[in-house]
């Protein structure tokens, strides 16, 4: 319970998800261009497959095979062509749009104020592992760390909810990767540390 001279709260796991939309849209301002995107993409593929599908019997008699729309199986093969074309005309759409919609929030938060790097710190202490800036901390207590994940140019610390960013760049050499690696594996949790099979493998 808060008090009036610290203030206190249980934050429930996952509890920031639904609202973080909000500041999203703050940044990004309008997002109707998602749904631009979808329509364009659904609409796109829908356009191709039926140009294709028009010309299918054509295609098919370039290559030998005689067949005409009275033809049951190419019915078929042009209905799941158009449902294949549609799908992925919506996924390309969406994938564009998600780009776009990183692409904005990023704008939204440089013009108030963020800089285009930050350069972090990664302390080893007793109790936790301090990730630090001059704008922003996160004290991870080792017991907090559920797993470390390798990604092709980082190491992903999962914390809670929270995903801790390392860059390998941030090392001075192959060796200094390894004993940081071995440093934090030795301090997590055993269950957190069997989960981080590809850490543990690297660090040695």
């Amino acid at each position: 319970m808060a008090t009036s001279e610290t203030p206190t709260a249980e934050i429930r796991a996952g509890e920031a998800f639904p609202v973080l939309p909000i500041a999203q849209a703050r940044m990004v301002g309008s997002q109707a261009f998602i749904l631009v995107y979808q329509f364009v993409g659904i609409l796109g593929g829908m356009m191709l497959s039926a140009i294709f599908v028009s010309l299918l019997p054509w295609l098919l008699y370039l290559v030998g095979i005689n067949a005409d729309w009275g033809d049951q199986w190419l019915v078929s093969v042009s209905v799941l062509i158009q449902l294949l074309a549609t799908v992925t005309g919506f996924a390309l759409a969406w994938n564009a749009a998600t780009r776009r919609h990183a692409t904005k929030f990023l704008t939204g938060v440089k013009a108030r104020g963020t800089p285009e790097a930050v350069r972090f710190t990664y302390a080893i202490e007793p109790d936790a592992l301090l990730v630090a800036s001059d704008r922003i901390s996160h004290r991870l207590a080792w017991h907090a760390i559920l797993e470390v994940i390798q990604a092709p140019d980082h190491w992903l610390l999962q914390v809670d909810t929270l995903t801790i960013i390392v860059p390998r760049r941030a090392f001075a050499d192959e060796e200094a990767e390894r004993s940081f690696l071995r440093t934090v594996l030795e301090r997590i949790a055993p269950q957190a540390r069997e989960r981080s099979s590809e850490a543990t493998a690297f660090a040695g």
